[in-house]
């Protein structure tokens, strides 16, 4: 059977990846066979050392049933921290899937989670994308799923009533609610939206659905953290000047850094080498302001080729930085200026 989930977390994942590794070992559900961080290869025994000294980080876990990526960023405008998967499971191994999208829930500090039959997951997502909105909750949630975790936040809210008629209705020891409508997904719309009547806050159901009052998630502990931003709130945007005029050249500054990495007699097929190139001729890129915001445009553009992403501002964390974004995945926004500044180990004065 073929699922998708989504846990919203507020725990900095990169800090706690060994727990969270061992939480997804169940050989049934998900064996993993290869572990990469942001985007390199890792031996699976040193990954967590790796990613614990990470601000902002990404790791994907590959097993035969399938994917499962955690995106975290840190620092005081840090925001949602997730764990997404898509698992190809047998029947016999569906039900143990709640008990590990818990156990992650619980160790993500997860405000939310959601896991249902891919197909559905994707219908509603074409639905909510065009609102310009994600699955995740902001003002509402959209849907009841076949497995939903609700937070210790979002529990107190919760009727009573919601357990009736379900499959499975935990109360955990984080003090969330673990629902699961069915035995087996896809979840019965019609289930659903009379479960969603209990608890008017799924939009997919009542266009009016809101909390009341709003829902604050609590991020203080990864905005605590050590964020990205240079002494003095000189954010690392501005080594590439103004950030609009940046926008506009890309193409340009693109054509200057393929000139120059010719000229060195390559060019980099992917990030890893990307960054690998960039480190091994940092001198003469410090050197050259104009030619480290040629290498900024450059591997921008490869990563938003290659994962059919766009240029965008960054609004919350990242706030006026040039960020590659990808649609429906705004927390996944890649901060390509900070990672070629890292790779040069080039501090901001």
């Amino acid at each position: 059977m073929d699922l998708s989930f989504s846990i919203l977390c507020t725990k900095p994942l990169g800090r706690i990846l060994g727990d969270i590794l061992t939480g997804v070992s169940d050989s049934e559900v998900f064996s993993v066979s290869e572990v990469s961080i942001c985007g390199q290869l890792s031996d699976y025994d040193i990954v967590p050392e790796k990613a614990s000294s990470l601000p902002r980080g990404g790791v994907t876990l590959k097993a035969p049933q399938g994917t499962i990526e955690l995106d975290w960023n840190y620092g005081p405008q840090a925001f949602g921290q997730m764990i997404t998967g898509d698992l190809h499971v047998k029947k016999s191994a569906v039900p143990k899937v709640p008990s590990m999208l818990d156990s992650l829930s619980v160790l993500g500090g997860a405000a939310y989670a959601y896991a249902d039959a891919r197909h559905l997951v994707f219908a509603d997502s074409r639905v909510v994308f065009k609102k310009k909105r994600t699955l995740l909750p902001s003002h509402s949630f959209y849907a009841v799923y076949w497995h939903n975790y609700f937070g210790e936040i979002f529990a107190r809210e919760m009727c009573s009533s919601l357990q009736e008629g379900v499959f499975r209705y935990r109360v955990l020891p984080s003090g969330g609610v673990s629902l699961q409508v069915q035995e087996f997904p896809p979840s019965d719309d019609d289930v659903c939206a009379r479960i969603a009547g209990y608890w008017p806050v799924f939009e997919k159901y009542n266009p009016n659905a809101k909390f009341i009052p709003p829902i604050d998630i609590d991020y203080s502990e990864v905005r605590s953290l050590a964020g990205m931003v240079a002494e003095e709130g000189k954010s690392v945007g501005t080594v590439v000047g103004d950030p609009n005029d940046f926008l506009r050249r890309i193409p340009e500054l693109r054509s200057v850094f393929v000139t120059w990495a010719k000229s060195k007699g390559l060019i980099p097929g992917n990030e890893s080498e990307f960054l690998e190139f960039v480190h091994r001729h940092r001198g003469e890129i410090e050197a050259s302001p104009r030619l480290l915001t040629a290498c900024v445009a450059g591997y921008g553009e490869l990563i938003r080729a290659s994962q059919t992403g766009y240029w965008s501002m960054g609004r919350l964390f990242a706030r006026g930085e040039p960020v590659v974004a990808f649609r429906g995945r705004p927390w996944a926004s890649r901060r390509v200026v900070l990672e070629v500044i890292e790779a040069l180990d080039l501090e901001l004065d």
